[in-house]
């Protein structure tokens, strides 16, 4: 019994390292899938491409936390200077009634997506999602459900976009 429960721990870490191995080699990429600019415009997740770090920030209107985020983003005054994207998934009355509340956020570029296609196509696991983009859409890191504290939130965007 003993040197099965061995096994079986020996086979779980050689999958463990495997798969670590696996998303290491293979960087995630941003896939192509539709969008709405601001304006209601059709566009696709191509239109995003940067050729500099950026950092997109998934939220979805109905969630509270989501809705906070950004109203505390917006009063801290900063300027993001077309760094970050955020995409809210959700209807389009939602998605306007959320770009209105959050009209002084400076320095960002506003999307809205389908739920579940952005959800399959990002691999969200929960929203709010801060996801750190190298330039090709590459995404270096990814973190669902923020710091309660503004500050701590503020930190890791400009730590990403002042990284490289």
């Amino acid at each position: 019994m003993a040197k099965q429960k061995f096994y079986f721990l020996l086979l779980t870490l050689w999958i463990c390292t495997i798969q670590s191995i696996s998303a290491l080699a293979a960087p995630q990429t941003i896939p192509d899938f539709s969008l709405e600019d601001r304006a209601g415009v059709p566009t696709t997740a191509a239109a995003l491409r940067k050729e500099h770090t950026w950092m997109m920030l998934v939220v979805r209107p109905d969630a509270r936390i989501g809705g906070e985020l950004l109203a505390k983003l917006e009063r801290s005054g900063m300027d993001w200077g077309g760094a970050v994207v955020i995409l809210v998934v959700g209807n389009q009355k939602a998605f306007n009634s959320l770009v209105s509340q959050c009209e002084k956020l400076k320095g960002v570029t506003w999307y809205r997506g389908d739920e579940a296609t952005a959800t399959q196509a990002l691999a969200l696991t929960g929203y709010p999602t801060l996801l750190a983009v190298a330039p090709g859409n590459v995404v270096a890191w990814r973190k669902a459900g923020l710091p309660t504290a503004i500050q701590d939130t503020q930190r890791l965007i400009l730590a990403w976009l002042t990284s490289r």
